[in-house]
């Protein structure tokens, strides 16, 4: 079992294709991911007293992994019986969320703190040790990157997911692209009519694509492939 486990979750780590983002809302995500460890009597409690935070572009299955594994984390640090208390912290940017993660548990042990992203380096005794290497693997591959620690307030520990791409602020970049694509057919355009070989079968070639190919209304943005739509 120990073997499939490892099997199966170095197969997502070695993955290098990019992720397609779309819009979601992590609040929700992260509510929807919690709601699997719930018992009849609750199980843990969770507190947060901050607005909602705006949609971002993310993998909605790769961040819900993420989550997850930061939820069997506090869960193992707490110990069996022990009251889980979670407090989720949402902080918005101009172009990015952050969400801050904080139990109250054992906290890290100070002679780990620095492996914690080793390849299978694990503190439990059935541990992988690719958990969280996969975790900041999926999130790089968003544009995003955590970070762990022990919490300055008490015990337990702080795990931040930092730099989720604010929707807002990327729709406004794409819709930039597109008009400055565009703004680039249409000066090639006129260039060749002055020369008198316009025709209807003018396509575009970004000059700076030294292989020739036709530019695409897309962008890769952090890692995500985003398709240029101006009326969303």
């Amino acid at each position: 079992e120990l073997l499939r486990r490892i099997a199966t979750e170095f197969s997502l780590l070695g993955r290098p294709e990019e992720l397609v983002c779309e819009s979601l809302d992590p609040a929700a995500l992260v509510d929807d991911v919690l709601k699997r460890y719930r018992t009849p009597d609750g199980g843990f409690e969770v507190r947060n007293d901050d607005p909602a935070p705006p949609a971002v572009l993310a993998h909605a299955e790769s961040l819900a992994k993420v989550v997850a594994n930061l939820m069997e984390n506090s869960l193992q640090a707490v110990g069996a019986g022990g009251d889980l208390v979670l407090e989720l912290t949402w902080r918005v940017k101009s172009d990015s969320v952050t969400m801050i993660w904080r139990d109250n548990g054992s906290g890290i042990p100070r002679d780990v703190a620095d492996r914690l992203f080793d390849l299978y380096f694990s503190t439990k005794s059935h541990g992988t040790g690719l958990g969280l290497p996969i975790c900041r693997n999926l999130l790089s591959r968003m544009g995003a990157q955590i970070t762990l620690g022990n919490r300055t307030d008490g015990s337990g520990a702080e795990a931040t997911l930092d730099q989720m791409g604010n929707r807002a602020v990327l729709h406004r970049i794409r819709v930039q692209l597109a008009l400055a694509l565009f703004l680039r057919l249409l000066n090639r355009v006129r260039h060749l009519t002055r020369l008198g070989v316009a025709d209807a079968d003018t396509t575009l070639t970004v000059a700076d694509d030294h292989e020739g190919r036709k530019a695409k209304p897309s962008a890769a943005l952090d890692g995500c492939r985003c398709s240029v739509d101006a009326d969303r």
